[in-house]
């Protein structure tokens, strides 16, 4: 899941892939990360996200697209609910925070 954020992971197809049924990978994932799986793999497409929009200066739209988001729209909503602001003005804040270090 993390390998390839682009590609969303089904919970059945976890639980084909260990052999096991969606309520038991959704306790164990939920045991071992803190979330279920989606919700792990959404946080991770968000900060890895978060930290491209820190460091590079691609397009929003094609970053959204990179880490799974083929929508900006999608993506800005779940950025914005992720980390409290659109993603232009996170990037913006960051560029800030780096001049005044």
């Amino acid at each position: 899941m993390s390998e390839d954020p682009q590609r969303t992971v089904s919970v059945r197809s976890l639980a084909r892939n260990f052999h096991s049924n969606h309520n038991t990978i959704n306790r164990l994932f939920k045991q071992e990360f803190g979330l279920p799986p989606l919700a792990w793999q959404r946080k991770l497409r968000l900060e890895g996200a978060a930290y491209r929009l820190m460091r590079s200066m691609d397009s929003i739209n094609e970053i959204a697209a990179e880490f799974g988001y083929p929508s900006p729209n999608n993506f800005a909503t779940a950025f914005k609910r992720r980390f409290g602001k659109s993603p232009l003005q996170y990037r913006r804040d960051e560029a800030r925070k780096r001049q005044d270090d």
